[in-house]
C-alpha cells in the first residue's frame, strides 16, 4: 500500500511543489504557508479523514476555558522547544 500511496501522491506533490520552489524568500515562505493551509482544510473537512477514524479535533478534557487551554499550548510549545 505504501508503494501506491507514494505513486498516486506523487505527482501532486510536484504539481504543488515545482511553482513553490520557483519562489525565493518571502514569497516561498508564504507559497509554502498557504499550499499547507489549503491542504489542510481539505482533509480536515472530508468525514472520512476525522469522523470515520474516530478522530477529533476537540480540544482536551478540562480545557474548555480558552485561558487554559492557551497555558496548555504554551507549555507544550515550551516542552517542544526544549526536546
Amino acid at each position: 500500500a505504501l508503494p501506491l500511496a507514494a505513486a498516486l501522491v506523487a505527482p501532486l506533490g510536484l504539481l504543488t511543489g515545482v511553482p513553490a520552489i520557483r519562489r525565493h524568500g518571502l514569497a516561498l515562505a508564504l507559497a509554502t504557508l498557504a499550499i499547507g493551509v489549503a491542504v489542510s482544510r481539505f482533509v480536515f473537512a472530508q468525514p472520512y479523514a476525522t469522523a470515520g477514524l474516530g478522530l477529533g479535533l476537540g480540544r482536551p478534557a478540562g480545557f474548555g476555558h480558552d485561558r487554559a487551554y492557551y497555558v496548555f499550548e504554551l507549555l507544550v510549545l515550551a516542552a517542544a522547544l526544549t526536546a
